[in-house]
């Protein structure tokens, strides 16, 4: 099945879900750039308040899920791009962030039982500084791997395949979300 939202409406599909609020207003808007989903940075994934995080439930073993990112960081504690997400302590993150010198930096954020793990760490992927960037990631049975693209055709992978049955309901006890969701989020600490 092959499913493309254009966020070309005045409200999201049935499909997408978000967390913690009825104040959707205050995580994203559909509004301010016609034909994009804008989201409004809010705290990390692990925070159990305010996460803008606008996500789809998986529904097979085998997935590739993208989206295109326009997205400046100006700090490192500002971030955004995509995400496969069970709960706050259970998720992996294709980020986009600031680098130490202001550089725009590709990097990958694991949690799995409350530890966090930055695959990428003093290995960040440098970007170009201006300009779209498409972020993808392919989910085959056990294994999810990101890559990017700046032009949809020649993808570059980023990191290792990483463990997908960390989103899955066998790796509970406890969960916060149900089920396993792909999607978009922002953060600005």
């Amino acid at each position: 099945m092959h499913q493309v939202d254009e966020f070309d409406g005045p409200i999201l599909a049935i499909d997408w879900q978000w967390l913690r609020t009825p104040y959707r207003e205050e995580l994203f808007g559909l509004t301010e750039s016609p034909g994009s989903l804008r989201l409004f940075g809010q705290e990390p994934l692990t925070s159990h308040f305010r996460v803008a995080l606008v996500a789809r439930r998986i529904q097979a073993f085998h997935l590739t899920a993208q989206t295109t990112l326009n997205f400046d960081p100006h700090d490192f504690r500002q971030m955004a791009g995509l995400v496969c997400y069970y709960d706050s302590a259970k998720f992996h993150y294709l980020y986009v962030s600031a680098g130490d010198s202001g550089e725009k930096i590709l990097g990958i954020m694991s949690a799995h039982s409350g530890k966090e793990v930055f695959p990428l760490q003093n290995a960040e992927v440098p970007l170009p500084l201006s300009g779209p960037l498409t972020l993808r990631v392919e989910i085959d049975g056990t294994e999810l791997q990101f890559s990017w693209s700046t032009d949809c055709t020649t993808w570059h992978e980023a990191g290792e395949p990483l463990d997908a049955t960390i989103i899955s309901d066998e790796m509970r006890p406890g969960g916060m979300f149900t089920g396993a969701f792909v999607g978009l989020t922002c953060q600005d600490l």
